[in-house]
């Protein structure tokens, strides 16, 4: 008590200890942070968005009601996703094969190749 106010603890001065671990939870922080943006940056490629001007032929019966096209941020949210399973499979995003049946206008294919995953199977069948 006394000894602490001769060394100026307790009056809002933090010890040496204190400020090594404090500089040391921030680093650790710090570095998460970069790991993260690096990975970030490495999963979030500029996308265009694809829009259909105009329905085409279809080779099946669709209900236009509920026939419609995924917007590009929706695969952009799901892309660490797909970016982990290509991981897990010894696979990169290019070489990834991924398999979507629901045909619409095959902007599909277009948004996850803007992503960098090339091989992706959309077609209308």
């Amino acid at each position: 008590t006394m000894a602490k106010k001769r060394r100026g603890e307790g009056q809002g001065q933090a010890s040496t200890h204190e400020t090594s671990e404090a500089v040391a939870v921030g680093s650790a922080i710090g570095r998460k942070r970069a790991v993260k943006a690096k990975l970030l940056g490495a999963l979030q490629r500029r996308g265009e968005r694809f829009t259909p001007a105009l329905s085409s032929e279809r080779a099946f019966d669709a209900d236009p009601a509920d026939h419609c096209e995924t917007p590009f941020k929706a695969y952009r949210d799901i892309e660490p996703l797909l970016f982990r399973v290509a991981q897990r499979a010894g696979r990169t995003k290019e070489t990834l094969r991924i398999y979507d049946p629901f045909y619409c206008e095959g902007s599909v294919v277009r948004h996850l190749q803007s992503l960098g995953f090339g091989t992706v199977y959309n077609r209308n069948e």
